[in-house]
């Protein structure tokens, strides 16, 4: 009796711990400026649920004035998160 009833336990357990294992990882990011979205760079990242992205980005050549950063993340189940844009002011110097 206690090993069918642990047999049948495990049975239960077992598919909800694949279900709720791991959460999916950080595995690439794509950056680009202003509306070039054909001028986009991808970037592979560690894998890690979580991820603290520090970029030293070249600047490609931008107009003086106001222009934007856009970036968003791929996860290791192929979906990708929203864009998340930033502003700034591009002095030319």
């Amino acid at each position: 009796m206690k090993k069918s009833l642990l047999l049948f336990l495990s049975w239960l357990i077992l598919p909800f711990s694949l279900l709720h294992g791991q959460s999916p990882g950080i595995v690439a990011y794509s950056y680009w400026f202003n509306g070039d979205y054909s001028g986009m760079t991808t970037q592979t990242a560690s894998g890690d649920s979580t991820a603290d992205i520090s970029l030293a980005v070249p600047l490609p050549p931008l107009p003086h004035g106001l222009n934007a950063f856009h970036i968003f993340f791929k996860d290791s189940e192929l979906r990708h998160s929203s864009v998340s844009s930033s502003w700034f002011f591009n002095t030319g110097n």
